[in-house]
């Protein structure tokens, strides 16, 4: 991880990997959650770092799916927020009362709204 908390990326979308020393910063960081949470198994600090850390997480994941390096790397960040926000096509989330179809009424009524406010030339 860097001071500007930037990440590097080479063309192919892939990070650069992990400098000795952000390894050495990492590694202190989990014997510091250890140390400071020694009540907690290795499965619910892990928990508890995922929770704290997940709108951070999903705002980089939403970066990566708009200015990722690499079209491939754009869709393959797309696709999976769209299949975790409206589940993935031919599940069960695919029905008239799934979110999927209520966006897409909604949709409808905001487009058919629109039209019908322009002024009539």
């Amino acid at each position: 991880m860097r001071d500007n908390d930037e990440t590097e990326f080479r063309g192919s979308g892939t990070p650069v990997p992990l400098s000795a020393e952000d390894e050495r910063r990492l590694d202190e960081a989990v014997r510091m959650e250890r140390v400071t949470h020694v009540e907690e198994s290795e499965e619910a600090l892990t928990q508890r770092l995922f929770r704290e850390n997940s709108a951070r997480v999903a705002m980089s994941l939403v970066d990566i799916a708009i200015r990722g390096s690499s079209e491939r790397l754009r869709l393959d960040a797309g696709k999976y927020i769209v299949d975790r926000v409206l589940g993935k096509i031919g599940d069960d989330t695919h029905r008239a009362d799934s979110p999927l179809e209520a966006m897409l009424r909604q949709m409808e009524v905001d487009v058919e709204n629109a039209a019908n406010a322009q002024p009539r030339k």
